[in-house]
């Protein structure tokens, strides 16, 4: 099993498996997606949104799981949870169009990881199934649409699968791996996972 790669390694990590690995899982942020930015919350300062700092969105999402944590016992909020926190009586249309224009702050400073995006061709000529596997609160449709802004119309052309924290509740060390498994109906034998972050991603 091979635990760290080098950058330069990526492109070929599927040399290293055998015909019965036929599924790539990919982490989203700092593996396909990376951001020019030094921490993910700077991208807050480009939010177009009234009476929205970057330090009253970072607060608003630590609120908001407090909250989901203290009613269901679960940590993993969605980008709408966040907004709905920090605008207590804005509507469902309001919070929508501040999710858009997070979305947007986003794009500006999201871009895709060359060797990834190689690997993820490498693993598309081999007639494997690309998933990408993520701990964020986006749900799929937003995150499938930050990676076509980051990546290109190609690359999510090539993305059979996307599995969002947000969505099951859970984050990859606590047992998101284990919906992603049971949804596909597979065996972690079948599976190889590139990711950024050990506790996480192996």
């Amino acid at each position: 099993m091979i635990e760290t790669l080098q950058a330069q390694e990526i492109e070929t990590l599927l040399d290293n498996v055998d015909d019965g690995t036929t599924i790539l899982s990919l982490d989203c942020f700092d593996t396909l997606v990376w951001r020019n930015v030094n921490m993910p919350t700077d991208v807050f300062y480009d939010l177009d949104i009234p009476d929205c700092s970057m330090e009253m969105r970072v607060l608003a999402e630590k609120r908001a799981r407090k909250a989901l944590a203290f009613e269901t016992q679960k940590h993993e909020v969605t980008v709408e949870d966040i907004y709905a926190n920090l605008f207590r009586g804005a509507n469902e249309q309001q919070i929508a169009s501040y999710v858009a224009k997070e979305l947007a702050a986003e794009a500006m400073h999201c871009f895709a990881f060359k060797p990834v995006v190689n690997l993820i061709t490498a693993a598309k000529n081999r007639g494997m199934k690309v998933i990408i596997v993520s701990d964020t609160y986006l749900p799929e449709p937003l995150l499938r649409q930050l990676i076509t802004d980051a990546a290109g119309q190609e690359v999510i052309d090539d993305i059979d699968d996307v599995f969002c924290s947000c969505e099951y509740g859970v984050n990859k060390a606590s047992g998101l791996f284990e919906h992603v498994l049971s949804e596909l109906d597979v065996e972690p034998k079948t599976i190889v996972h590139l990711g950024d972050n050990k506790v996480a991603d192996h």
